[in-house]
């Protein structure tokens, strides 16, 4: 099993499970990234992966949670590059 493929399903994202994820996808040639954004009054996290292979594409989620967030980018990013 990948790891992205743990991470996507566990119960609890901590900052040594962020860590970790973001260094899977950079070591899988994507920029991944995260924000807070002060301004919203909800889904205030912003998480980004972006392709290097295919210019302007990304996946991203709008959340409530940063969990949230991050685990909807990697189940869309294993589903498209077909990681199991």
């Amino acid at each position: 099993m990948h790891p992205l493929i743990k991470y996507m399903n566990a119960l609890i994202l901590n900052d040594r499970n962020l860590i970790d994820i973001l260094e899977c996808v950079a070591d899988l040639g994507e920029v991944m990234f995260y924000k807070m954004d002060g301004e919203r009054s909800q889904r205030k996290y912003t998480v980004v992966i972006a392709f290097h292979d295919a210019p302007m594409s990304t996946i991203r989620a709008d959340s409530e949670t940063l969990q949230e967030g991050v685990q909807r980018v990697l189940k869309e990013y294993c589903s498209l590059k077909n990681i199991v």
